[in-house]
């Protein structure tokens, strides 16, 4: 018996087959109708419910369409009437004191952005690579002290 061998696949299917067809017939669980029909009809509905706006009932086309015209209307009514409120002007100069503070403080964070950029041309790599190392290695004793520090208020007297 080699891997391939056409003459033993075909016995064995014909095995199967036989075996297969001795068993008797299997009879579905009384609920299972049921079961399919609930799936089948909530599939239905889904599939329903994802149906473009084309493909809408006529009246639903024609009422979505009106309430979205009534919607843009009003939309447009409100903005014609804005200006003419009490509460317009007072809102307007609060919006326009933000952005002018968000304006100053983005101007300050470019100045001090290209300040530092100066500086990092001016100072060197070499001297930048320098304190970044020294600031790493200060943050590493910091580190460990700080765990000496907590292992000695932890710590067992007599252990």
């Amino acid at each position: 018996m080699k891997f391939g061998d056409t003459d033993y696949e075909e016995r064995l299917e014909k095995a199967i087959d036989r075996q297969l067809k001795v068993l008797p017939e299997l009879s579905a669980p009384r609920t299972l109708a049921l079961r399919v029909r609930v799936a089948i009809e909530a599939q239905t509905l889904s599939r329903r419910n994802r149906r473009s706006w084309e493909n809408w009932p006529i009246h639903w086309q024609v009422l979505s369409l009106v309430f979205g015209l009534a919607l843009f209307a009003g939309l447009c009514f409100v903005a014609w009437q804005l200006p003419h409120t009490t509460g317009y002007d007072a809102t307007r100069h609060q919006v326009h004191g933000w952005t002018v503070a968000a304006n100053t403080v983005w101007n300050t964070l470019t100045i001090l952005l290209n300040a530092l950029a100066a500086a990092i041309q001016k100072l060197g790599t070499g001297l930048i690579v320098g304190a970044l190392a020294a600031v790493g290695l200060a943050y590493g004793v910091c580190v460990a002290l700080g765990t000496v520090c907590v292992r000695l208020a932890w710590a067992r007297p007599g252990k």
